[in-house]
């Protein structure tokens, strides 16, 4: 983005500036079920001989689907008599382990 003076800007989420975001590009580390169907628009801002001019974009809505496929048992490995490591499809995390595979991390 670019202008003179340069423009401000800032991201908004279901009508409200979400605090921190006013880079031209807007990444959520980490999104829930919860999430699904936010609103999301950027506004940019600029003064010019007194004057204000806002720029809105167009709104974008989040789509957050649960992951229904489980992970699956790549591969197994014995490390001794009591422990085996195990390799998997994808992350799980210690609840999802014990809940999936009856696993205790």
């Amino acid at each position: 983005m670019s202008g003179i003076p340069q423009p401000t800007l800032q991201w908004y989420r279901n009508g409200l500036a979400v605090p921190g975001a006013t880079n031209a590009t807007f990444e959520l580390p980490i999104t829930s079920l919860t999430d699904n169907g936010a609103l999301f628009k950027l506004i940019a801002c600029n003064t010019i001989s007194n004057t204000t001019y806002w720029a809105t974009s167009s709104v974008a809505s989040l789509t957050v689907s649960a992951d229904t496929i489980p992970p699956e048992l790549v591969g197994a490995e014995s490390l001794g008599l009591t422990e085996i490591r195990i390799e998997l499809s994808e992350r799980i995390t210690p609840a999802t382990a014990n809940e999936q595979f009856g696993i205790t991390l």
